[in-house]
This record gives structure tokens, C-alpha cells and sequence, in this order.
């Protein structure tokens, strides 16, 4: 197996082993290669945006985001594109810019819903 993979590979099977979250898993397991570049998966910009999306589906279903609704839209894999990250996080935009996004996505956002996911 060293010999194959290399110990790099073996240090990030191991290290995502240890410290993956339950949005990783999920992103894993909806994934095509369920299982394979796990640690790929969980900090590279290609599945960013799925585990944000992961994130928003757990923080509505407690209640936290959306009034705990659960759009259809936030319901289907890969909507929440790495952009849309990007955008929210930089300092430049504005809540109201912010919402549109969510907004955009299909997401009953309230302006407090705009401060939580920003």
C-alpha cells in the first residue's frame, strides 16, 4: 500500500479519517467516487460549495436558518457553487447583497438569516 499510494497518501487517509464532520461524509457519500479523495473532498474549492450547502440543510433543519424550511432548491447537489462562497465572505458585500444571493438560490431568507450564513 505505501508503495502504491506513498506515505502522503497514507497520511491523508489517515488524517481525514480522523477530523472528517458529518458534512464531509455526506459530500463523500453523494459523491461519484464515494470513498476515494476523501481528503480532496474535504478542502478542495470543487466541493466547497456542497459541503456549505450540507451546513445550511443541518443549520434549517434545526431550526436556525430559513425558518425551517428546507427549499427544494437547497435540496439539490451542487447548487451551492464555490462562487456563491467566495461572495459572501468577502467584506465588501453587503447583507442585502448577500440575501439576493440566497434569494437567488431559492432560499425564504430573512435579513438575520443573511448575518448567520455571511
Amino acid at each position: 500500500d505505501v508503495c502504491q499510494h506513498g506515505v502522503g497518501g497514507i497520511w491523508r487517509q489517515w488524517l481525514s479519517d480522523d477530523i472528517r464532520t458529518t458534512y464531509d461524509q455526506a459530500v463523500d457519500e453523494n459523491s461519484l467516487n464515494e470513498g476515494k479523495q476523501r481528503y480532496e473532498k474535504m478542502c478542495s474549492g470543487m466541493y466547497l460549495g456542497e459541503i456549505v450547502r450540507q451546513i445550511l440543510i443541518d443549520l434549517t433543519k434545526r431550526g436556525f436558518l430559513f425558518r425551517g424550511q428546507i427549499s427544494e432548491t437547497l435540496k439539490t447537489r451542487g447548487i451551492f457553487e464555490t462562487k456563491f462562497l467566495s461572495q459572501i465572505e468577502s467584506d465588501r458585500l453587503a447583507l442585502l447583497q448577500v440575501r439576493a444571493i440566497l434569494q437567488q438560490l431559492g432560499l425564504d431568507s430573512t435579513c438575520d438569516d443573511s448575518i448567520l450564513v455571511k
